[in-house]
């Protein structure tokens, strides 16, 4: 995420379209407050006059519907028409919360927002809506941004039968990636057990860091308790119900595959996997630590579900001496978005429908700005000195027009995500922009903030009619996630 000044995140202007009903998830719950960001002031505000912060609530009682954990955190109006909301509870107060899941309100994600809760993203996101002075629903809190439709040419082609040669391809796709990652478990011991024991020195030292929040090394790089609690697990595979991500993923793969759409999976590497070496010194020469990840990348494929190994193509990267992470946050930095996108629009070649595309003159071009750089691994006084001289350089896509791209509600891409797939929304160059600029064709955003792992809940939430036109989805989620051992299995709706 782009801190624009001091403690503030810019949530961005998604493309998730909510199931048709006003409100679906409407709740009301009793909840105790844990944290709240730093109120905004009026030029962190602008170019608007709402704004919001963002506050974390510990859930006592759910009068009224339901939501996700008995933690969540909650976006609240700090700004109303241009007036500031003066008084906040205190931490501990319990309060009556009415509230809707962020991604129904996509009108508000491009509003400036407070956020400097350092474990925000560990929970579900809602949107206070029992504020009676809130603002109800209007695309006119946001700047609406148009995007560059899709081609009848297109669309026929992306609901054709698939051709042989894209069954071939995607059959050459999984065994490439079972030989590379058989090649890899085979340099580092040839089984999982072996590889895990290899890693025990490496583990142990981190294994003493790892309940830190932030820890940094001597330099400016630092890395986050969660990337770092998943390099020690040996796997990600739990055996109690709803614990497993291949049975979650193979099952959103068949039901699929019945409709049409066929399933690409992209597991984004934490930081620390990328960059051991700059935690400790005991990693191996390798660099290659992230046991857990390949494993769940070995099952998946042999499932039959395709994926695209960002691990293999971001250690290349780092080969050649490219930065692919930012320094003070555990996102991507630019040149990883981009490096990612490209590597799954390689894999999207094949379509026929993607080549109609390409055909056609480009829709976009490529500019580069600075932006702040983000420090969510930052708190305290040095996050206030970061904010306020950090900065990063961008790569945005942006039309004929000058303006930046914006994703299309009914793409037959369709990709879904975390925070990770939103960064540098706002500016025309997150991961489905880059992925747009490479394809030629506008794609669709699916994307839950710090909750990848749910997409199958995010899809029956959307309805049956979400996926008619769809030719893939492209399943992308960062690997920190997989550790938390929750992967409910659903129906999706026919």
């Amino acid at each position: 995420m782009n801190c624009r000044s001091c403690s503030i995140v810019w949530s961005v202007l998604g493309t998730c379209i909510a199931s048709g009903v006003a409100n679906a998830s409407l709740a009301e719950v009793e909840a105790t407050l844990i944290a709240l960001s730093r109120p905004m002031q009026a030029e962190q505000v602008e170019p608007y006059r709402y704004g919001l912060i963002l506050t974390t609530w510990s859930v006592e009682k759910v009068v009224t519907g339901k939501v996700d954990g008995t933690r969540i955190a909650v976006a609240q109006w700090s700004w109303i028409d241009g007036v500031a909301r003066v008084h906040w509870p205190a931490i501990g107060t319990r309060a009556t919360l009415k509230v809707v899941a962020w991604d129904e309100r996509p009108d508000v994600h491009a509003l400036a927002m407070s956020n400097d809760i350092e474990d925000s993203q560990a929970y579900a996101w809602y949107l206070d809506v029992g504020d009676p002075n809130c603002p109800k629903r209007s695309t006119a809190l946001s700047k609406a941004r148009p995007f560059v439709a899709i081609p009848q040419s297109v669309r026929a082609l992306a609901l054709a039968p698939p051709l042989a040669s894209e069954t071939a391809d995607r059959a050459r796709s999984l065994a490439d990636t079972k030989a590379a990652i058989e090649a890899e478990l085979a340099r580092n011991g040839g089984t999982w057990e072996a590889w895990n024991a290899n890693l025990a020195e490496f583990r142990r030292w981190i294994t003493l860091v790892h309940e830190k929040q932030r820890y940094e090394p001597s330099g400016p790089f630092c890395f986050g308790a969660p990337g770092i609690l998943a390099l020690t697990l040996p796997t990600f595979e739990g055996s109690a119900p709803g614990a497993n991500p291949v049975v979650m993923i193979s099952a959103l793969h068949a039901q699929l595959s019945q409709r049409g759409v066929d399933l690409v999976v992209v597991v984004i590497p934490n930081k620390e996997d990328i960059y051991p070496d700059r935690l400790t010194h005991a990693a191996p020469r390798s660099r290659e630590v992230a046991v857990a990840s390949k494993r769940l990348l070995a099952h998946l494929v042999d499932q039959g579900v395709e994926v695209v190994d960002l691990f293999a193509e971001f250690n290349a990267c780092r080969s050649r001496g490219e930065e692919i992470y930012q320094p003070y946050d555990s996102h991507w930095n630019p040149l990883g978005v981009r490096r990612a996108a490209l590597a799954i629009a390689a894999r999207l070649q094949r379509y026929a429908f993607v080549r109609e595309a390409q055909s056609a003159p480009p829709h976009w071009r490529t500019v580069e700005g600075t932006i702040p750089g983000g420090t969510d691994l930052i708190v305290g006084r040095r996050k206030v000195e970061l904010a306020a001289r950090f900065r990063t350089t961008y790569v945005g896509c942006r039309t004929a027009r000058d303006e930046p791209y914006a994703d299309a509600p009914d793409s037959p891409v369709l990709v879904s995500g975390d925070s990770f797939s939103r960064y540098l929304d706002l500016e025309g160059g997150s991961l489905t922009a880059h992925l747009a600029e490479a394809l030629n064709l506008s794609c669709s955003l699916m994307a839950r903030q710090g909750s990848g792992a749910t997409v199958m809940k995010m899809l029956e939430e959307r309805g049956a009619a979400y996926l008619v036109g769809r030719r893939v989805l492209v399943y992308t989620c960062v690997a920190r996630t997989f550790a938390r051992g929750e992967f409910p299995v659903v129906d999706l709706p026919r």
